[in-house]
């Protein structure tokens, strides 16, 4: 029954070799009751900070204020309309959709109930984020303390490199810090700093060693 959704179901899974956090909302309509209202808010919100939308719609009625309230939501963003109950007759035409919701939107014909469409959803999922097209978060995961330290070393070390361009410091000043960020990343990395390297900067900049 449309309007007896109230919170925001989510699950993580992996698909295509991607990790995804799957986030399932209410449906977004007009409504006067005051319960469903709050469904509707965290589904804008939701939708405002997803990465990706997947926008499903029954082929098998007609498109309604609800669906164009939707299609307002997602332009501009990165979105696939899943044309879902393919199985039936439709109702809905594809033109109408890209001329409502965009020319730019993805459009993918699917039957839940015949098990059609998924594969290809599953392809342009794929080549949207493997070809950068989608990016998440633009967040990066360090899941080792040890990492996380060395970079933490590295960035102090591209700051003193930084502060010491800006206010005009002799090159054998920054050479020394960018020594020390190359050492960090190298732990990373499982190298440690060359023998020739170290011998190449001291040959060019006249500090003590």
């Amino acid at each position: 029954m449309a309007g007896t959704t109230r919170d925001v179901l989510e699950e993580n899974i992996r698909l295509q070799g991607i990790s995804l956090r799957i986030i399932d909302t209410a449906g977004i309509r007009s409504t006067s009751d005051t319960v469903e209202q709050i469904g509707v808010e965290r589904a804008k919100k939701s939708a405002a900070e997803a990465d990706l939308i997947l926008y499903v719609v029954d082929s098998s009625v007609p498109l309604d204020e609800s669906d164009d309230e939707i299609m307002e939501l997602i332009q501009n963003k990165k979105c696939i309309l899943l044309l879902n109950k393919t199985d039936l007759s439709s109702v809905v035409n594809e033109n109408d959709l890209k001329e409502r919701a965009g020319e730019g939107i993805t459009i993918i014909r699917t039957s839940t109930r015949e098990n059609t469409g998924i594969q290809e959803f599953e392809q342009v999922l794929k080549r949207m984020f493997f070809s950068g097209e989608l990016k998440f978060n633009e967040e990066v995961i360090i899941t080792s303390m040890r990492h996380k330290e060395a970079l933490q070393e590295t960035r102090e070390s591209l700051i003193q490199v930084k502060k010491s361009l800006e206010e005009g410091m002799p090159e054998d000043f920054y050479s020394i810090d960018l020594m020390s960020a190359y050492s960090s990343l190298g732990r990373i990395l499982g190298k440690e700093v060359e023998d020739d390297l170290v011998n190449e900067i001291f040959s060019k900049f006249c500090m003590g060693k």
